[in-house]
């Protein structure tokens, strides 16, 4: 038997609790990295699950976003479409690459939609089934959404209107304008004191935001309202203004008319009349503004503020000769003299002096004194402060601490409300659609062409070679004739000119107008419509650079022009704007013929059946398939209310670039230099000129429609239109020939019908 020591026993002891320590520690580790492996395959679930749920939402976000972006007729398709799949619902189709390639395995369906019977909006219940291919994760998201369908509201456009914008300036104007639309608006200033004259004719109406201006003939005809922001100046001969013609400004007012019968004139500052022998119902100066009036301070209470002579007497009234007023008021001293025959009533926030009036008033009001050193016969008066030297007076008020007297004649003071015209932005050539739009690149003409009948539907690019006939830009040739049987060139392009040489060298306008738009130079480079040219395709040009329009005289051209810089007119040709030619002649080919005569407002535009306008090109007529259609078997006039609104203008100069930043303006100057016929509107981005760039050549224009400008180019406050020379309007023939009918009626273009897009989470939940 072999019996072991005590401390040998102790020894195998320790070696086995070493061992066991071990094993218990193995365990342990085993243990922890269970735990470790564990919590990470929950921490990479989790993470997975939130990037599905992430995913979904994003996918749900965007579902929404496109249903507030589809169009009420289309949300009310896609509804339709809803109803009809049933149960199995309607896949929305995606498009996911790039960083959301990942989630490229994702659906989402549109399983119902209906009408709450609350609220009345539509519903429309999504299913997103989100995938995550990175994530390996997945998750079924049901949400509903109450979705109102945004709308622009009913397409409008900026009423028809003779505006310009800047100043109106010319010397010997003869101007004549016929028809309802006979007034003169103007943001900026019209004429330039008496060396601006006149021969003005049936234009009835002026407003203008800066000062007006009228000297020389009115030929009898009558002046109905004129308003200026700033001073008016009145000496026209053969005028009739009588009690009914409201005359008032915002600064000055002087009227140097004998035997004029004035009816209401007001003031925001200083009235000089000289009317021998006249009369006026209401004179008033000095009275309150209600509004801003550019350049000019006003006080607290709105009354005007001289800041150039401090002291001076603001709402003074003179009167230079002898006249009969009925009633007369003035924010300064009023001094009464005796070549005033007769007085009604007379108003002060000062004094009322009368100093060698002897007539009879009726009333007197003066915020202050009222001083007699004539002898009036005053039946009721009253003042602020004093009642001096004056005769006895049957029913008198002198009450020194009355403060209600100021406020008496202010009560019957009438205010002056400013003109404030609106931005007017119509005249961006690029921004419509040509049938024939001109491009310069390199060295070749290309005209992208669309909506012609024989030739492309789609906008389709060709070279215009020197027959005048189309080319593809691979090589085939059309055989089409963009200028009827001419086989010179009728269609030239000069890289060398332009209209305006100094655009060569000047500076363009950097400042930001109000508007926030900065002036750009047109490209060089100039498109002529050539001598050569007797006839175009009838459609809407647009042209990349400046134009000049030359052309066989008496040529009729059916088109409506629009140039990216200037245009300038040199031969007597007639331009017919879309909506000028009878649909006859348009789209059926019949020739035509056109009857007018200088100052007559008639004009007879006349098809002629048993002759054809335009040669057919590839054996059929080349007519703007957008404004000519094929109804029941025949062909007839057939546009949108976008054609129709374009299809009023003849000539359309300048072009906005909204790409830059600020947005810049270019060209949009338009020069008349000859007799000329134009059917349509004229409308100058920039500036309108009778006259050539160097003056030597005036205009004698005849324009059946309507003519402004808007300034984008120079800016209000440099933009100058000259009138120099003999312009017609003739406004009857916009509203009888070339409105087609504005959707919205004209007005100053802001629907009222617009909806804005809306949408609401109703409830959502995870499968």
């Amino acid at each position: 038997m072999n019996l072991q020591t005590i401390k040998r026993q102790q020894g195998i002891a320790t070696v086995l609790i070493v061992l066991l320590v071990g094993v218990a520690l193995s365990a342990s580790t085993l243990g922890v990295i269970y735990s470790v492996k564990s919590t990470q395959n929950k921490q990479v679930t989790s993470h997975a699950s939130s990037n599905a749920q992430s995913a979904a939402w994003a996918l749900a976000e965007a579902t929404r976003a496109y249903l507030m972006k589809l169009e009420p007729a289309e949300f009310d398709n896609l509804r339709a479409e809803v109803d009809a799949a049933g149960a199995a619902g309607l896949e929305i189709p995606m498009t996911l690459d790039g960083p959301l390639a990942h989630l490229s395995k994702s659906k989402v369906i549109a399983n119902s939609s209906y009408t709450d019977p609350v609220s009345g909006k539509p519903h429309i219940e999504i299913t997103v089934n989100a995938v995550d291919s990175v994530s390996k994760s997945a998750t079924t998201l049901n949400v509903v959404y109450a979705i109102v369908a945004g709308s622009a509201g009913k397409q409008c456009y900026p009423e028809g209107k003779n505006r310009f914008n800047g100043d109106v300036i010319g010397q010997n104007i003869d101007f004549k304008m016929t028809g309802d639309l006979n007034e003169i608006i103007v943001d900026g200033s019209y004429g330039s004191g008496d060396s601006n004259l006149h021969s003005i004719r049936g234009i009835e109406r002026y407003k203008v935001t800066g000062d007006l201006s009228l000297s020389g003939s009115g030929n009898d005809y009558a002046l109905t309202e004129l308003q200026a922001n700033g001073s008016i100046h009145i000496d026209i001969a053969s005028t009739n203004i009588d009690e009914k013609t409201p005359i008032s400004a915002g600064g000055d007012i002087t009227i140097a008319a004998a035997n004029a019968t004035l009816g209401t004139v007001v003031a925001g500052n200083n009235i000089n009349l000289s009317i021998h022998e006249g009369s006026a119902i209401n004179v008033q100066a000095g009275v309150k503004i209600l509004g801003k009036i550019k350049g000019v301070v006003l006080t607290a209470d709105g009354y005007r503020v001289n800041p150039v002579e401090p002291g001076s007497p603001l709402g003074a009234i003179n009167f230079q000769s002898s006249a009969t007023i009925s009633t007369v008021l003035s924010r300064a001293d009023l001094s009464l003299g005796n070549n005033l025959k007769n007085l009604n009533n007379t108003y002060s926030l000062n004094d009322v002096l009368f100093n060698t009036y002897s007539g009879t008033v009726d009333e007197t009001i003066a915020a202050r004194s009222i001083i007699c050193t004539s002898s009036p016969t005053i039946a009721k008066a009253e003042a602020g402060k004093s009642i001096d030297n004056c005769a006895p007076i049957p029913d008198a008020t002198n009450v020194e601490t009355d403060p209600e007297v100021k406020t008496t004649v202010e009560t019957k003071m009438i205010k002056y409300v400013p003109l404030d015209l609106p931005p007017s932005l119509i005249a961006d050539a690029d921004s419509y659609k040509a049938n024939y739009a001109f491009h310069r690149v390199g060295t070749v003409n290309h005209v992208t062409v669309q909506n012609i009948n024989g030739l492309t539907e789609t906008a389709k690019t060709y070279k215009l070679l020197d027959d005048n006939t189309l080319e593809t830009l691979a090589g085939e040739k059309t055989g089409f004739n963009i200028c009827g049987n001419a086989t010179e060139k009728c269609i030239d392009f000069n890289d060398e000119s332009r209209i305006l040489e100094s655009d060569d060298t000047r500076a363009p306008r950097t400042t930001v107008d109000d508007r926030g738009v900065i002036e750009a130079i047109a490209p060089k480079g100039l498109w002529t419509i050539t001598k050569k040219t007797a006839k175009l395709a009838p459609g809407v040009y647009y042209f990349d650079r400046d134009l000049l329009i030359t052309g066989i005289n008496d040529s009729n051209f059916l088109t409506t022009i629009m140039s990216a810089g200037h245009i300038m007119q040199t031969e007597e040709v007639r331009l017919l704007a879309i909506n000028a030619v009878p649909e006859e002649v348009l789209c059926l080919n019949q020739n035509l013929s056109v009857d007018y005569k200088q100052h007559i407002a008639d004009v007879n535009i006349t098809p002629i059946a048993t002759e054809t306008y335009y040669p057919l090109q590839n054996g059929v007529v080349p007519y703007p398939t957008n404004y000519c259609k094929i109804t029941n078997g025949s062909l007839a006039r057939d546009s949108s209310p976008d054609e129709d609104f374009v299809g009023q203008f003849a000539l359309m100069a300048g072009q906005e670039n909204n790409d830059e930043d600020p947005v810049s303006y270019q060209g949009g100057n338009i020069y008349f230099t000859s007799s000329l016929g134009v059917f349509g509107r004229v409308i100058a981005g920039n500036t309108i000129k009778l006259e050539s760039p160097d003056g030597l050549k005036k205009s004698n224009a005849q324009i059946f429609g309507l003519i402004g400008s808007e300034a984008r180019a120079a800016g209000i406050d440099n933009a100058q239109n000259d009138l120099t020379g003999t312009i017609d309007v003739h406004t009857d023939f916009y509203t009888e020939v070339l409105n087609k009918g504005d959707p919205d009626g004209g007005g100053e273009c802001s629907p009222n019908d617009a909806v804005k897009p809306a949408s609401t989470l109703i409830w959502s939940r995870y499968r």
